[in-house]
């Protein structure tokens, strides 16, 4: 990798990072505020912005495989859950969206696990598996840091609120 590549891998982590923490802050903020309706769905703009913002985080810096240059972070979540006592969320998915693509897939999980108020467990039990992670993700990415964690923690305030 080239040095110029590194650096702008960084600033994208970075960038991440301070994204992920301020749509999660708005959407704890919002959920607080005396005029916040009983329930958040994806048809409120935080909500959606917060998903998407977190498939980035999750999509950054994923290898490829043979089949494709891009993979979608459902391709990790669902061999890391299988097995799991958190499979269920993982059936519940595929039978929603049995035609539908992996990416669609990736965003339904993020949704039940909004719903469910499991989605930081569920980030620390497929981040606890190192050697799939590091199978799925390079070295650099946000995954196979320490900082993965500190977001999982940050992850635990989505626990108080109702999708």
């Amino acid at each position: 990798m080239f040095a110029s590549e590194s650096i702008n891998n960084e600033r994208e982590k970075a960038n991440l990072l301070c994204l992920i923490k301020l749509t999660l802050n708005t959407l704890i903020d919002q959920s607080s505020s005396p005029t916040a309706l009983p329930v958040l769905d994806d048809r409120n703009n935080d909500v959606t912005n917060f998903i998407l913002t977190l498939e980035r985080v999750l999509n950054f810096r994923m290898r490829a495989n043979w089949l494709s240059e891009r993979r979608c972070f459902w391709d990790f979540i669902r061999p890391a859950c299988i097995g799991s006592s958190r499979q269920t969320i993982i059936e519940r998915v595929e039978e929603v969206s049995k035609t539908r693509t992996v990416k669609y897939k990736g965003r339904t999980w993020i949704k039940f696990a909004l719903m469910e108020k499991k989605l930081s467990e569920l980030l620390k039990l497929v981040l606890s598996d190192c050697q799939l992670v590091r199978k799925f993700y390079y070295e650099d990415s946000i995954m196979t840091s320490s900082q993965a964690f500190i977001l999982c923690d940050q992850l635990t305030g989505l626990s108080a609120i109702d999708f």
